[in-house]
C-alpha cells in the first residue's frame, strides 16, 4: 500500500472536489435546459387547452341559451297553471263581500233614510283573465 504525504492528499482531493464541481456546473446546466424546455412545453399545453376550451364555450353558448329560455318558459308556464286559481278565490272572495254588502243595505237604509227597502242589488263580475306570456325564440346578444 502507497503512503500518500498530506499534500498530495490535498491536491487530489482539491481535483476530486473541482471535478465535481465542474460535474455539477454541467448537471445544473443540463437541468436548467430541460426545467426551460419543460415549462415552455407546459405553456403551449396551456394555451392550447384554452383555445379548445374557448372553442367548446361558443359551441356550446345555444344550447345553454335555449336550455335557460326553456327553463323560464316552464317557470311562466307554472305560474300561468296557478294564477287561474287564484283569480278565481280572488273573485269568490269579491262576489261574496258584495252579497253580504247587499244584505246590508236594506236594514242601513230602513235605518237612516225611513224608506222602502231596495234589494236590486246584484254582485258584478270583477272580470280577471289571464293571458300566459310567451319568451322570444331568440334574443340577440350584442345587437348581432
Amino acid at each position: 500500500m502507497a503512503v500518500v504525504s498530506g499534500t498530495t492528499a490535498a491536491l487530489m482531493g482539491a481535483a476530486v472536489g473541482a471535478g465535481a464541481a465542474v460535474g455539477d456546473y454541467k448537471n445544473n446546466k443540463k437541468n436548467r435546459k430541460s426545467a426551460e424546455r419543460q415549462r415552455a412545453e407546459s405553456q403551449a399545453f396551456i394555451e392550447k387547452q384554452m383555445k379548445q376550451a374557448r372553442g367548446d364555450l361558443f359551441r356550446m353558448q345555444p344550447l345553454a341559451s335555449e336550455s335557460r329560455r326553456l327553463g323560464a318558459q316552464a317557470g311562466l308556464d307554472l305560474m300561468a297553471q296557478s294564477i287561474p286559481q287564484q283569480l278565481g278565490a280572488f273573485k269568490a272572495g269579491n262576489m261574496g263581500a258584495q252579497r253580504i254588502t247587499a244584505q246590508g243595505l236594506p236594514q242601513m237604509q230602513n235605518a237612516i233614510l225611513g224608506r222602502g227597502i231596495n234589494t236590486n242589488f246584484q254582485p258584478v263580475d270583477v272580470g280577471g283573465e289571464f293571458v300566459v306570456p310567451e319568451l322570444p325564440q331568440q334574443v340577440l346578444v350584442g345587437g348581432e
